[in-house]
């Protein structure tokens, strides 16, 4: 990592004019918890992706991570209740652990807006009971399969 800052603070950056702009990178894991794969083996990508997730962690301070599923949450809350309770730590004391994004999994939203409201509604019991504590909202959608009109009515409708 060192050699390639080195790098590019000589080739890359040496001839620009300092730019106000600050961008950060943020880890985020998609998992697909009802796709082409068993149940179980959702169950274990979750707790091996979030158990690589605290030793980057370990390893790198700076690091950030978001993720956006409480059904994940509750999957490694039962399967490795351990994980989770480092998660919780990574959440609580240090900040360095991001829950974003209001529904119980990353949707489709091209589904009728009921379907999307009880994603809402049962992501944030699951949030409070999984993780046990309240998040603040965030219209998180990095599966859009196309540009519904639902969520925009949804969140006016509930004020978030």
């Amino acid at each position: 990592m060192k050699m390639a800052a080195q790098d590019l603070e000589g080739t890359y950056y040496a001839d620009r004019r300092p730019n106000p702009v600050t961008v950060h990178s943020i880890g985020h894991t998609h998992i697909d918890v009802a796709w082409k794969w068993p149940l179980r083996q959702t169950r274990q990508k979750a707790v091996r992706s979030f158990e690589t997730v605290l030793n980057l962690m370990d390893r790198y301070p700076e690091y950030r991570f978001m993720s956006s599923q409480p059904q994940l949450y509750e999957f490694v809350k039962e399967d490795a209740p351990g994980v989770l309770a480092r998660i919780r730590e990574r959440i609580k004391k240090e900040g360095r652990w991001k829950r974003r994004g209001a529904m119980w999994l990353e949707p489709d939203c091209n589904i009728s807006s009921g379907s999307l409201i009880r994603h809402i509604i049962y992501g944030d019991f699951l949030n409070k009971s999984s993780v046990r504590r309240k998040m603040k909202y965030c219209g998180w959608m990095s599966l859009q399969c196309g540009a519904a009109a639902d969520p925009a009515e949804i969140r006016d409708s509930l004020f978030l």
